[in-house]
């Protein structure tokens, strides 16, 4: 029986050998980012960053601009108004008829035709 309990054990340390070495189990590979990559997405992030606050910048710009324009032509509207109305006043206050009127009754003017002398324009 000694013979056969020798012969037991080596297969026994065989097996349990096998069993070792046979397939690990293998853990998933990490993956690993290197500092090439790390630097490129860093430098990518800065330029996008960059690009969307100029994007930004620029939109709010031209914003305030366009409200400046807005008001701008809404005060050149409101003084064009005026003139169209000062226009019109000045041609009812130059009218021959108004004038004649205040003339006579408020200096005390006649009007003597033969005096009268036409200026052409």
């Amino acid at each position: 029986m000694d013979n056969l309990a020798h012969h037991l054990q080596p297969k026994r340390k065989e097996e349990v050998e096998k069993k070792v070495n046979r397939s690990p189990i293998e853990k998933p590979k990490k993956f690993r980012i290197t500092l090439g990559e790390k630097i490129l997405v860093i430098a990518c992030s800065i330029v996008l960053a960059t690009l969307a606050i100029t994007i930004v910048s620029k939109s709010a710009v031209i914003y305030l601009e366009n409200r400046e324009l807005q008001t701008l032509e809404q005060q050149v509207e409101n003084q064009l108004k005026i003139n169209r109305d000062l226009n019109f006043q000045v041609t009812e206050l130059s009218s021959p008829e108004r004038i004649r009127k205040i003339a006579e009754e408020e200096l005390g003017m006649k009007l003597d035709s033969k005096k009268v002398k036409f200026v052409g324009q």
